[in-house]
């Protein structure tokens, strides 16, 4: 076997030069140092087999020292997997020793880095040879490529990511999926140029087909003929267009299509079932939405979550962290195969009737959240599901039109508090101008609320007056006083912005049910409203005493930005009394609730009222510079500025553009109109800092007699957790024990035990070196989540494991209690006391009867558990022992002897233990048994081959005239 040269035997020729991926390069090579096994795991086309052959030729070339190619994608027999390594070693099986035995022994102990490319269909057979290989030779370093890691102790899975979409920071090259395919393009197209006219629809060909390496260079094959814009159009029917490829290269690899399918066939019937089921979703999905939509025959509930993993270790699917809980997707060229599969099923309608009932049902629970003090925490929940429920929407316009007419119109809120009112608007004009949203239902009122409040806010006074009013008469109809309420408020803002009289009227309607029901959200933005009523009707004193209610009723309702746009509001009324001072200190408590949870349109408004303040003190440029800011603002969420805020702000502008010259003020204003929106509040901020605040606390700051809603009733006490390890295992929730079958994951128990051991939280981290020594950041990202899963699940309660500054804490309401815990703390207390010289008998036996027994007697623990098995025993001896001696001293020998005997039969070589036993046992008269005591201590000394016992004990067996 000739492998004495620095170089990679049987590497394949490559005719294109490699591109980017230094990153992975060097952390791949520096995974190598302290591995052996290293296996690149990722999607078919992900440039696995690419990405090996830089390594190891790197490796090879910088090391000196030698490297074998075995390719192993044509191979279709297991058996012959060694015999494979062997011919590409260039090694004759003339005997029976097994391959990997030939292997080390020609080694002779000379390092080698062997390279498996494309193991995945063989994934048994080659962890089989890798594993004998590994034991046989300590100088051999295997790197793999497999759509699936090996399973192999000691193995690191690398998960290998597509070509990168975002440029180096610093950098002024284009990202490396870019850089691949004009590369590639050029090779086939030489005329090809990347030109600013095409990058747009090159970074879009890039990024549709997710950076996958195969993909990008099959895509800039078709520049022979297309242009990037036409490719570009044609991705919708992607596994048609990418069909010509490398016509020597593995006939796997020459089309798209080809490279799924090879993955494809190696998966088991149900988890292709899952696969095509999974391709109804878009963005990212969690296991409760694949429980929910893919679950039924062949694929029962309980194994989703199995089959789902499984599909993550063959690399078909994504695991994606989001704050705590995991999140799944599909890359975009997998999901479209796997709609093909499905339409193959004939499920796709099913499917995707389930998908939207699913996402109806969520909208429903989450939506009223929307309007309370967890307003936060259902926008996190619901905003890394827009993606699916556009999908939700768009489906079921065609297969469930009740389903479409609820989802838009309960997303109100969810479309009011991001922002995103242009899409809102698109959606509700849809929905509204369907035939089954013609009958006046509650449907429709919600549809016409929501169309009426988002026009009100974007300044469409008639379209906003035209849907309110109709939803009111719906809303009054039907019995809905929730929507009522709300209704009202907006069309008391859309009356208020046309100058309507009429305003304050609807306004003072709405708001009896709100104080009924102490609805404080409702009566933050009455109050608001009513205060404009006032100002309208020249009232400015009146209306500042209602605004600073409304503020008051912010502050207590505790969210930043309800407080930030009432502060905003308030100045706003402030100023028209010439109060600036006052007005820019509002303004500034104003920018600094807004900043933390931003709403763009009273940024705006924020915006525009300093620069008016700026104007009062003639710094005209400040006032240009604010305007463009609100300006650009407005635009981005199609709105126009109120009428009312025209009326008051034109005056300003006008002296603004009257001092700068009309040509300055528009080149300041585009300059404002450039700032990015955190820019703009810190220019708003340093404007009303130089211009001058109040120093004292406002008067609004006094909530007076304003309380938030009582709070829910804490959690039973019943709501406990104990779980029981000392003398075995038991789980006990709620004042039940949990069956064994509940637990179908000794990981999920493992997972309980180390989050009990560490109130305090643990990263994922921290938890996988103890439970997942040897996995990769891939492997133990998946199987972290499973885990978590089965646990969360089996405790039947999922808001006991939160995610809390970075760290996952195992928070049980009534409570959480570890035994083995409640032991060692009791012991620390009782050991303490003894060394101190007291004799706490009581706290000594109250730890000793905590004990039941080894921990986790009859278990089988992760090794992180064996440290603490030995503590616990440990402690147990010092407790035994302690007692014995307390006993003794307070002249209860019959006990003490009992003490001393239970630990010497725990601990036969425990020799102090055998003393003091020796010494009891004397002092009670009986020292045949002392005797008897020393005749076992010198038996288990032979048996251990220690010799002899020590001297103080032969001292003591002298003393006491035993033998």
């Amino acid at each position: 076997m000739d492998v004495t040269g620095a170089a990679l035997k049987n590497a394949p020729a490559q005719f294109t030069p490699f591109v980017g991926r230094e990153r992975e390069i060097a952390l791949i090579r520096s995974a190598l140092e302290s591995t052996r096994l290293l296996t690149l795991t990722g999607a078919g086309g992900s440039g696995k087999t690419r990405l090996a052959l830089e390594v190891a030729g790197r490796e090879a070339a910088t090391r000196g020292q030698p490297g074998v190619w075995v390719e192993l994608a044509a191979l279709s027999e297991p058996a012959l997997v060694g015999d494979t390594v062997l011919a590409a070693l260039g090694l004759r099986d003339e005997s029976s020793a097994p391959p990997a035995e030939l292997i080390a022994r020609e080694l002779a102990g000379r390092p080698l880095l062997l390279v498996l490319d494309n193991a995945e269909h063989l994934l048994h057979a080659c962890a089989t040879f890798v594993d004998a290989l590994l034991r046989a030779s300590d100088q051999v370093r295997i790197l793999v490529t497999s759509r699936a890691a090996l399973g192999v102790n000691g193995e690191t899975a690398w998960l290998v990511p597509p070509l990168s979409m975002t440029s180096v920071a610093g950098s002024a090259d284009e990202p490396e999926a870019v850089q691949l395919f004009v590369q590639r393009g050029q090779a086939a197209a030489p005329s090809f140029r990347l030109t600013a006219a095409n990058r747009p629809a090159v970074h879009q060909v890039c990024a549709r087909l997710d950076g996958l390496p195969l993909a990008l260079e099959l895509a800039a094959a078709r520049l022979r003929a297309l242009t990037p814009e036409q490719i570009a159009q044609r991705l919708d029917d992607r596994f048609r267009l990418l069909t010509t490829g490398n016509r020597a290269a593995l006939p796997r690899q020459q089309t798209l299509r080809a490279t799924i399918d090879w993955s494809h066939e190696l998966l088991e019937r149900r988890e292709r079932v899952l696969l095509a089921r999974l391709s109804v979703f878009r963005g990212s999905f969690t296991l409760e939405a694949v429980e929910a939509v893919t679950a039924g025959d062949p694929i029962a509930t309980e194994e989703v979550l199995d089959l789902l993993a499984a599909l993550v270790d063959r690399s078909m699917v994504e695991v994606i962290d989001a704050t705590g809980q995991s999140r799944y997707r599909l890359l975009e060229t997998i999901r479209e195969y796997a709609a093909e599969r499905l339409a193959e099923l004939g499920e796709t309608d099913t499917r995707m009737r389930r998908h939207a009932a699913y996402y109806g049902a969520l909208i429903r629970e989450v939506e009223p959240l929307l309007r309370t003090r967890s307003r936060p925490a259902a926008m996190e929940r619901l905003t890394p599901e827009l993606e699916n429920l556009r999908t939700a929407m768009s489906c079921s316009r065609h297969c469930d039109v009740q389903i479409h007419l609820r989802i838009v119109g309960l997303l109100h809120w969810f479309w009011f508090s991001s922002g995103q009112w242009p899409e809102a608007q698109q959606w509700l004009a849809g929905a509204l101008a369907l035939p089954e949203a013609q009958a006046p239902t509650l449907d429709r009122a919600y549809l016409l609320f929501s169309a009426g409040a988002i026009a009100a806010l974007q300044g469409r006074c008639d379209d906003a007056r035209r849907h309110l009013e109709e939803a009111e008469q719906i809303a009054e109809r039907e019995g809905d006083p929730l929507l009522l309420t709300n209704v009202r408020n907006y069309l008391g803002m859309a009356l208020n912005q046309a100058g309507d009289a009429s305003a304050l009227e609807v306004i003072l309607r709405a708001r009896p049910w709100m104080e009924q029901t102490n609805d404080l959200y409702a009566l933050r933005l009455n109050f608001l409203l009513h205060g404009q009523a006032l100002v309208q009707r020249g009232d400015l004193e009146g209306a500042i005493a209602v605004t600073e209610e409304g503020v008051r009723v912010a502050r207590v309702f505790g969210l930043s930005r309800e407080l930030g746009i009432a502060l905003q509001q308030l100045a706003s009324i402030v100023a028209r009394t010439g109060d600036w001072r006052r007005t820019r200190s509002l303004l500034a408590e104003a920018f600094g609730a807004m900043r933390a949870d931003p709403m763009l349109l009273f940024i705006s408004r924020g915006l525009e009222l300093m620069g008016s303040s700026a104007a009062a003190e003639s710094a005209w440029e400040d006032t240009a510079r604010l305007h463009g800011a609100a300006e650009a603002i407005r635009a981005q969420i199609g709105a126009e500025m109120w009428g009312v805020d025209k009326a008051h702000y034109a005056p300003h502008l006008q002296k603004a553009v009257a001092a700068l010259g009309a040509s300055r003020f528009e080149r300041i204003v585009a300059e404002g109109r450039a700032l990015e929106i955190p820019e703009a509040i810190d220019l708003a901020l340093a404007v009303g800092e130089r211009l001058g605040n109040d120093d004292a606390p406002d008067r609004s700051s006094d909530t007076g007699t304003w309380r938030i809603p009582e709070a829910a009733v804490p959690p039973a006490a019943t709501e406990r957790l104990a779980v029981r390890t000392l003398g075995g295992l038991e789980i006990v929730a709620a004042g039940a024990p949990m069956s064994r079958k509940t637990w179908s994951s000794s990981k999920a128990r493992e997972l309980l035990l180390f989050l009990l051991w560490h109130p305090e939280g643990s990263t994922r981290e921290e938890i996988g070196v103890a439970l997942w020594p040897d996995a990769s950041s891939a492997q133990l990202r998946n199987s972290f989540h499973v885990a978590l899963h089965h646990l969360r699940r089996a405790l039947g309660h999922p808001d006991w494991i939160r995610f809390e500054r970075e760290r996952y804490v195992l928070a049980v309401p009534g409570g959480a209690e570890l035994d083995a815990m409640t032991f060692e703390q009791a012991a620390g207390r009782a050991l303490r006391a003894t060394r101190r010289g007291e004799a706490p008998l009581d706290e000594l036996a109250a730890a000793l009867a905590v004990y039941r027994g080894e921990y986790l007697a009859g278990e089988s623990p992760g090794d992180w558990q064996y440290e603490i098995r030995d503590r616990l025993a440990s402690l147990h001896a010092d407790l035994l022992d302690a007692q014995g001696a307390a006993l003794q001293k307070a002249g209860r020998l019959p006990e003490a002897i009992a003490a001393f005997e239970a630990l010497v039969e725990r601990e036969p070589l425990r020799e102090g233990a055998s003393r003091r036993l020796m010494s009891a046992l004397a002092e009670s008269g009986d020292r045949e048994g002392a005797s008897r005591v020393l005749a076992r201590l010198e038996a288990a000394y032979r048996r251990e081959g220690l010799g002899s016992p020590g001297r103080e004990t032969v001292d003591l067996a002298r003393r006491l005239h035993v033998r």
